[in-house]
């Protein structure tokens, strides 16, 4: 026999779904500039926390063989 389903939420009694002090940007830029740009605004934001999205496995691959050794590894709670 099933159970019903039991609801669980992260945030159930907040107003709000995500933080108030999140900050999402973007930028636009040529093609070419793209990993250039990426990885000076990553130099430049080195204390804070962010999450660089990507539309493709290849492109995850691409991002990291190319940013290997520009940036010191951050540890956190669970390691480097």
């Amino acid at each position: 026999m099933h159970q019903d389903p039991e609801y669980v939420a992260v945030h159930e009694k907040a107003e709000t779904a995500t933080p108030t002090n999140l900050q999402q940007s973007y930028m636009v830029c040529e093609l070419p500039q793209k990993l250039n740009l990426l990885f000076s605004f990553l130099r430049t934001h080195t204390t804070s926390k962010m999450i660089v999205f990507v539309s493709s496995c290849k492109q995850v691959l691409a991002h990291s063989t190319a940013s290997a050794g520009r940036f010191p590894a951050r540890s956190g709670p669970n390691g480097p």
